[in-house]
């Protein structure tokens, strides 16, 4: 075991690994463990949770083994299964994480107030193991129900880490927030929201937050994505796992975006080459740092520099993947043959085509495992995607994802 996972109890590390998660994230995921005082999820149970336009992820029985694939859900067993999973990860991490509910929980989930909590030595005792069966537990339990009082839930969140922002700073450290929700505040106006905000922020509290939505109706969407503009913090907005899935692959089509870089994104792990994933085309800089990453800084150390040698980089890369599993991305079926894509491209036309977007969240969708980095695409973009790139057309009055990728 690598010296950097020291902090990391062996089942701790073999459930990350079983995960997906590459050795160099997990380092960098346990020396976060100094820097994080606590996580902290505000999950939306509201009533609108229940709108069945989720997806949850699954495992298929198959003659050739067993085979990953989106199904439709409600958008709260999406969420469900989002948060069980950042139940596990913190548990395996022991990193001290809290869940607070925006309404009370109903139908035997068993919870004090609205929260409930893992590594937090309530008592002077640590279990962790039960405190994530119990976690687990009472997500399978919680039933949403009524409506979604966002703005008290935040403000009093952040006041009660405003009341221990000195002693977390002296510590060194920073609070993580993620808020998860598929809509607007309904006990507020935005106006209000964000003056309240700006007071509240406006005393440097040492936080970063996510907001994890749960829904992709332009308004929610619009308002979450103004708040980042309006408010002095770092504030990431994303999307489910096929919708930045997707939208990095428009961007940055070599790298294959699995969920353990969409988790750690979520829980807010700050890495600058995470954060401009969606942004825009990666620096060398930051394939540099993406790379360390995935493949652990300790077989990085003797790389080439991708801005003196791209070439020597990308053979450095291309060796390392040889001793790496292969990653699960999702594909898109093209007509009725089902066929199988390594990668997601669509032209310009349809980049922003809401209508389109949605048909290709609702295709089926079929296992592929790909490399973390399609190195011969970096080395030769307009080649490969020209041989990659089947143009989009048109069938039967609707319009269907081309084919992209090539088989190894």
């Amino acid at each position: 075991m690598m010296t950097s996972t020291k902090g990391l109890d062996p089942k701790g590390l073999t459930y990350l690994e079983g995960e997906g998660f590459p050795r160099g994230l997990i380092d960098a995921m346990v020396a976060l463990k100094k820097d994080c005082a606590e996580q902290i999820f505000v999950i939306d149970n509201s009533e609108p949770m229940n709108q069945p336009d989720g997806h949850i992820l699954s495992k298929t029985n198959t003659s050739d083994g067993n085979k990953l694939c989106f199904e439709k859900a409600t958008r709260w067993e999406e969420l469900k299964m989002c948060v069980k999973s950042h139940i596990q990860i913190a548990g395996a991490l022991k990193i001290p994480a809290s869940f607070r509910l925006l309404n009370t929980a109903t139908d035997g989930a068993h919870v004090d107030g609205q929260e409930f909590s893992i590594g937090q030595g309530k008592g002077g005792v640590y279990d962790v193991d039960t405190e994530v069966q119990t976690a687990l537990e009472i997500m399978d339990k919680i039933k949403p129900h009524s409506r979604s009082p966002l703005t008290k839930s935040i403000l009093q969140l952040l006041r009660d880490i405003e009341s221990r922002k000195e002693e977390i700073k002296k510590r060194g450290k920073h609070v993580s927030v993620v808020l998860c929700t598929d809509g607007v505040p309904s006990d507020s106006t935005r106006e209000f929201l964000v003056d309240q905000l700006k007071k509240i922020l406006g005393e440097s509290l040492p936080v970063h937050m996510v907001v994890r939505l749960c829904t992709d109706e332009p308004s929610v969407v619009d308002f979450y994505n103004d708040l980042d503009k309006d408010l002095n913090i770092r504030l990431d907005v994303l999307d489910d796992f096929q919708g930045e899935a997707l939208e990095i692959c428009k961007i940055n089509p070599w790298l294959t975006y699995s969920l353990p870089l969409h988790r750690a994104r979520e829980m807010g792990f700050n890495s600058p080459c995470l954060d401009n994933l969606d942004e825009g085309p990666l620096s060398k800089t930051d394939q540099k740092e993406l790379c360390d990453l995935l493949f652990g800084k300790d077989k990085m150390y003797l790389s080439p520099s991708p801005e003196l040698d791209p070439e020597g980089f990308l053979d450095h890369v291309k060796t390392l993947q040889q001793d790496q599993t292969e990653q699960w991305v999702r594909t898109i079926n093209q007509s009725e043959q089902h066929r199988q894509c390594g990668a997601f491209v669509c032209t310009d036309k349809h980049a922003n085509n809401q209508s389109f977007l949605r048909h290709y969240r609702q295709d089926p969708i079929m296992e592929e495992t790909k490399p973390w980095i399609d190195v011969d695409l970096v080395k030769n973009p307009k080649e490969k995607m020209a041989k990659m790139r089947r143009i989009t057309q048109k069938k039967k009055g609707k319009w269907f994802a081309g084919v992209l990728g090539i088989k190894r």
